[in-house]
């Protein structure tokens, strides 16, 4: 099997590895946004309109032909068999590929596969939680900078559960605050986009629309067209 290591999940993710972007400390460059915002978001060049539909398949089979090998090994348990740089929490890089993998590449694969998504969601927001319950998130001997630690606080923030989703929403705010105004790229912003679209959310509708619309739960008219308003990638 070609399984993929935990450096390779974040290179590809981020666009370089922590050599080649220095995450802790610079703002990535214009062009390096500019793949953030395609990838993380399905957005064109400056994170307003979104990318042709073609664009988004070709995107999703370059992850399904270069992951598919390492997420199907990561549904059966082999990659945090034993001592691996896989182990979850245990290793600052792999429990972020395993939670970069489950949480996001997954479901660009398993886009019409709904349950292999929300079961493989779960294993994400469980390791988000895992991670921040024992404060790994901010701690120096973890070292995640705050561009990594947005994916860790976004699984949370998109749980359909209120109190996984008001702690990552939380979190996120934190994280801009740390990041401030010089560190607001197009990427950023959409992420800016994104804690407001859920916040309106969750206070119209005392629930996360798009969750239920990815459980196949009846939605109201009026979440519907939030959902068609603002829709996710």
């Amino acid at each position: 099997m070609n399984i993929k290591s935990p450096e390779q999940i974040l290179e590809y993710w981020f666009g370089s590895s922590r050599e080649e972007w220095d995450r802790k400390s610079e703002a990535p460059n214009d062009a390096m946004d500019d793949l953030h915002v395609a990838l993380w978001w399905g957005k064109r060049p400056g994170g307003r309109l979104p990318l042709d539909a073609a664009v988004v398949e070709g995107m999703d089979k370059e992850i399904a032909t270069l992951f598919s090998e390492t997420i199907h090994a990561g549904e059966e348990g082999f990659l945090t068999q034993g001592d691996t740089p896989w182990t979850e929490a245990k290793e600052p890089e792999g429990a972020l590929a395993l939670l970069i993998l489950n949480g996001y590449m997954h479901k660009r694969i398993f886009r019409n596969h709904r349950q292999k998504v929300l079961e493989n969601d779960e294993i994400a927001v469980k390791l988000a939680s895992t991670i921040v319950a024992i404060g790994a998130d901010t701690d120096k001997e973890y070292d995640y900078t705050v561009y990594e630690r947005k994916f860790i606080y976004l699984a949370l923030a998109n749980s359909g559960d209120k109190e996984e989703a008001d702690l990552g929403l939380a979190k996120l705010k934190e994280l801009l605050e740390e990041i401030g105004i010089e560190g607001i790229t197009n990427s950023v912003a959409c992420l800016k986009t994104h804690i407001k679209n859920l916040e309106l959310a969750w206070g119209r509708f005392g629930t996360n629309p798009y969750r239920k619309a990815l459980k196949e739960e009846a939605c109201t008219a009026e979440e519907n067209e939030f959902i068609n308003e603002n829709p996710w990638l």
